[in-house]
């Protein structure tokens, strides 16, 4: 029994190794991609385009100077109830922020957001649409979604803060899309072969275990994943496993 666990923790252990192995440019990107997110950051770089264009009004070579300083393209809406589910969820583990605060934010995420961008609002459930006494919905201003016509767009008014949110939103919502587009294409590519697969000789003589997620299911296994990871579950494992079910080649999914 003895020699049993013994082999069953090196063999986790190996394994374990194995990922961190595949990820091999983790360390450098982790560093990078923590300062170009930075609020700091953030915030310089649309001041040095708004720098650049002032330079080119006072100049006269600017050409047309009324168009917005950044454009930030987002690849798809249906993944905002994504990034807004992850956010909630790292929200729930926050014991500094007090409920009403939180039942606001979900409103936010799921609601005002979604509206912005004349998007599908997101679902709140039983115990975000009621009140601390436990009866009645809570009304909130613009109850009714906002649908725009042709040529209409959205125009709000913030501070800093909203403009680093607005970025770091767009850059969840990329990068999730990133690997659900990965996702299908994997299930598109393995399904004509599935019934063709057999176990590897690994699986075979029991030196790895047989994952149990369906290839169908790679982009909500993904999101549990993250999940498990801001609740600190799953550690440094969770990139790892992630590139070996979506090989991505670049680092940044």
């Amino acid at each position: 029994r003895c020699c049993f666990q013994y082999i069953d923790r090196r063999r986790r252990r190996r394994f374990r190794f194995e990922l961190q192995s595949l990820d091999h440019q983790g360390i450098n990107f982790k560093t990078t991609d923590h300062k170009a997110m930075r609020a700091k950051s953030l915030l310089g770089e649309i001041e040095t385009l708004f720098d650049d264009r002032q330079e080119q009004i006072a100049d006269g070579t600017g050409g047309d100077v009324s168009g917005p300083h950044l454009t930030l393209l987002y690849p798809d809406k249906m993944i905002f109830d994504d990034a807004a589910g992850l956010i909630v969820h790292h929200l729930k583990r926050q014991t500094g922020i007090h409920g009403d605060d939180k039942r606001k934010i979900k409103e936010f995420m799921f609601h005002s957001v979604p509206d912005l961008f004349a998007a599908r609002r997101g679902e709140l459930s039983d115990d975000e649409d009621e009140d601390d006494d436990g009866g009645d919905v809570v009304e909130t201003e613009g109850k009714q979604q906002f649908q725009p016509g042709p040529g209409s767009y959205s125009l709000i008014f913030g501070n800093n803060t909203y403009y680093v949110f607005l970025r770091l939103h767009h850059t969840l919502c990329e990068r999730l899309f990133r690997i659900y587009r990965q996702a299908v294409t994997i299930a598109e590519t393995e399904a004509p072969y599935r019934q063709m697969e057999k176990d590897s000789t690994a699986v075979a003589l029991r030196l790895r275990a047989l994952t149990e997620i369906d290839i169908e299911e790679y982009y909500p296994a993904f999101l549990d994943m993250v999940k498990n990871l801001l609740d600190g579950e799953e550690g440094g494992l969770v990139k790892g496993a992630c590139l070996v079910q979506h090989p991505v080649p670049s680092p940044r999914c």
